[in-house]
């Protein structure tokens, strides 16, 4: 029987994305993770990507099937998902699946209610059922989150010295 795999990648263009990893360098990144993880398994893989869209959820909504309707590849796939023929979901970082814990909660149980497992290229496997593994995966997000905010802030500050400089912002 061949494994089904679902492969979920997400990038953000930025200014110093030479040094980030686009949409195929995750991609890759993962199918070598699976090349080393089932050196003898037939694996059928379907990728699905999310390009120049942020990780973070929208305040204004509540509902999962709302908070990724801007992110057609991560609906695609949880839609795919619902048939219930997927074994496993793998992402290069958890951060890619999500910046924010109770998003990111919400995607996993979503998984995990799929009878999907849940690995990243980085880390390994997620036991879905266990809630210390949980409770790290809302650790992780938590510090996303809060990185997400710095990174916010330092580039309004710039951008705002910039301006009372005189530069133009494009």
């Amino acid at each position: 029987r061949r494994m089904k795999v679902y492969i979920y990648t997400r990038f953000s263009p930025r200014r110093n994305a030479a040094l980030a990893e686009s949409n195929q360098a995750q991609t890759d990144k993962c199918c070598e993770w699976l090349r080393i993880q089932f050196p003898e398994q037939r694996i059928t893989a379907c990728i699905y990507a999310d390009e120049a869209l942020s990780g973070k959820a929208r305040d204004d909504v509540e509902l999962l099937e709302d908070l990724i309707q801007d992110r057609p590849g991560l609906k695609g796939m949880l839609e795919t998902l619902k048939s219930g023929d997927g074994d496993l979901v793998v992402v290069y970082d958890l951060d890619r699946l999500a910046r924010d814990p109770f998003l990111g909660m919400a995607i996993i149980r979503a998984i995990r209610c799929r009878g999907a497992k849940l690995a990243t290229a980085n880390a390994g496997f997620i036991d879905l059922s266990d809630d210390g593994a949980e409770l790290m995966c809302f650790i992780m997000w938590w510090g996303a989150k809060q990185e997400r905010k710095k990174i916010g802030k330092r580039t309004s500050e710039a951008m705002k010295r910039h301006q009372d400089a005189g530069r133009r912002i494009d």
